[in-house]
C-alpha cells in the first residue's frame, strides 16, 4: 500500500492528470446514477416485471446503439479537441437528464408512449457517455510520462468505479427511503435530476484543462480522416491494430471478460429479483442487489493495488494470464455456491480480476498505439466492451432460468475464462 500511495502522490502532482481524473470520477458518477435510475425504473418497479430478455433489452439500450454510430463519430476524437468534446457532451447530458426526470415523474401509470421517449433519451445519454470515456482514455497518455502508463491505468480504475459505487449507494438510498413517502416514480426522477447536476459539474471541471492538452494537436487534427471517410478511417485503424498483436490479444481477453460479466450480471439480477425476494418486495431486492454491485465496485477499485503488484512480479503478459485463471477459480468457488454471502464474495473477487484485465489491456493499448490513432482505437475498444457485455446477457436470456441461478451456466462461465487464460498465455508468448 505504501508503494501505491507513493505512486498516487506522484501522479496527482501532475495537474492535468489530476484534473482529468476528477472529470472521469464525475462522469462515471453521473453515468452510474443514470444506469441505476434506468435499472430501477425498468426492472424494479411494479409496472415492469423483469426476465432475462428484459434485462438484455435494458443493456442493449444502454450499450449497443453507440456501437453502430461509434465508427462514424470516432473520427471526432482525432479531429476535434477532446477537451471541447467533453465539455459540450456533458452539458448536453445534463439537459437530457432533466428531460428524462420530467418524463419519469409523469409516468406512474407506465404509459407506453412515454416509456418509448424515456428509453430513447436514455439511449442517447448513455451512448454519449461511452463517447466521452473513449475520449478521456485516448487523452490520458498525454498527461503522464511514458514510464507511468501502467501506474496511471491502474490508478484511474480505483476512483472511477468508486464513483459508480457512490452513485449506486446514493441512487439506491433515494429509491429505498423516498419511494414510500413520495412514490416510486418521483424517487426515480430525483435520481436523474442528481445525475444532471453531476454532469454539469463534470463540464465545469473539464473547463480547467486547456483546449489541446488532451490532444489531438492542430497538425494531427488536420491529418485525421473526415467524417465522410469514417469507414476508411475505421479500416485504417483495424489494419493498424493488425500490426499490434499484443493489443489485439488484450482486446480478445477483454471480449471474454465482458461477455462473462454480462452473463453473470443478468443471472444475478434475476436471482435477487425473482429468487431471494418476492415479486412485490422491490425495495428489498434493490437493497440486496446494491450490496452485490458495491462489492464488485470495491473489487474493481482495489485492482489498482493488485494489478501493478502482480505486473511488477510477473510482467503484464503473465499478469493477464494469472488474472484470467484466478477469475475462473473464483467463479467456481465461491461463485457457484448459491447463497447471498458467497455471491457477494465472488462479486468482490471477480471485480479485482476483471478490472485488472482491463488495466493490462489499457496499458497495452496506450503504450503501443500512436496518438493519431488513439481516438479510433479506443472507440473500437469501447465497442468491443459494449457488444460483448450485451452478448453475455443474451446468452443468459437464452439459457438461464427465470430465477437466475444455474450451476451448469456458472461452471461453463468458469471454463470459458480458464480457456481464455490458456489461449492468451500461448498466443502472447514472444516468438
Amino acid at each position: 500500500m505504501s508503494a501505491f500511495a507513493t505512486t498516487l502522490g506522484t501522479l496527482l502532482r501532475r495537474d492535468t492528470f489530476r484534473q482529468l481524473l476528477e472529470v472521469r470520477i464525475a462522469n462515471q458518477t453521473g453515468d452510474g446514477l443514470v444506469q441505476v435510475g434506468m435499472l430501477a425504473y425498468a426492472l424494479f418497479s411494479p409496472q415492469h416485471q423483469p426476465n432475462a430478455w428484459a434485462i438484455a433489452g435494458v443493456l442493449a439500450v444502454q450499450y449497443l446503439p453507440f456501437s453502430f454510430v461509434g465508427p462514424f463519430v470516432s473520427t471526432l476524437l482525432d479531429r476535434w479537441p477532446r477537451q471541447r468534446i467533453s465539455v459540450f457532451v456533458d452539458c448536453l447530458r445534463a439537459l437530457l437528464c432533466v428531460v428524462i426526470a420530467v418524463c419519469v415523474w409523469n409516468n406512474d401509470a407506465g404509459d407506453t408512449a412515454i416509456d418509448v421517449i424515456i428509453y430513447g433519451l436514455l439511449l442517447v445519454t448513455l451512448s454519449l457517455n461511452r463517447f466521452v470515456l473513449a475520449g478521456l482514455a485516448a487523452g490520458m497518455p498525454l498527461t503522464v510520462k511514458d514510464d507511468e502508463y501502467l501506474e496511471a491505468s491502474s490508478i484511474i480504475p480505483i476512483l472511477g468505479p468508486l464513483g459508480l459505487v457512490v452513485a449506486g449507494i446514493g441512487a439506491g438510498a433515494v429509491r429505498v427511503f423516498l419511494s414510500d413517502s413520495l412514490g416510486i416514480n418521483v424517487a426515480d426522477s430525483i435520481i436523474f435530476m442528481i445525475g444532471a447536476v453531476v454532469f454539469a459539474l463534470a463540464a465545469l471541471l473539464m473547463m480547467r484543462i486547456r483546449r489541446y492538452e488532451l490532444g489531438p494537436t492542430p497538425d494531427e487534427m488536420s491529418n485525421a480522416e473526415s467524417l465522410g471517410n469514417a469507414w476508411v478511417g475505421l479500416v485504417d485503424a483495424l489494419k493498424y491494430l493488425g500490426r499490434k498483436p499484443l493489443v489485439m490479444q488484450g482486446l480478445g481477453a477483454i471480449a471474454v471478460e465482458r461477455a462473462a460479466y454480462g452473463l453473470l450480471m443478468t443471472t444475478t439480477i434475476l436471482t435477487y429479483r425473482n429468487y431471494f425476494h418476492a415479486t412485490a418486495d422491490v425495495n428489498g431486492a434493490i437493497a440486496d442487489m446494491g450490496v452485490w454491485f458495491i462489492a464488485s465496485g470495491i473489487g474493481y477499485a482495489l485492482s489498482s493495488v493488485a494489478a501493478p503488484i502482480v505486473a511488477r512480479h510477473f510482467g503484464v503478459r503473465l499478469g493477464m494470464t494469472i488474472m484470467l485463471a484466478a477469475a475462473a477459480v473464483f467463479q467456481v468457488l465461491p461463485g457457484s455456491i448459491f447463497t447471498r454471502p458467497t455471491l457477494v464474495a465472488a462479486s468482490f473477487l471477480l471485480g479485482v480480476c476483471f478490472q485488472s484485465i482491463k488495466v493490462y489491456t489499457d496499458t497495452y493499448t496506450q503504450t503501443h498505439i500512436a496518438d493519431a490513432y488513439r481516438g479510433r482505437v479506443f472507440m473500437l475498444y469501447d465497442i468491443i466492451n459494449n457488444n460483448m457485455l450485451v452478448a453475455g446477457a443474451l446468452v443468459a436470456a437464452l439459457f438461464a432460468p427465470l430465477e437466475g441461478f444455474s450451476l451448469p451456466i456458472y461452471l461453463g462461465l468458469a471454463g470459458a475464462l480458464a480457456v481464455e487464460s490458456a489461449f492468451f498465455a500461448f498466443t502472447s508468448r514472444e516468438k
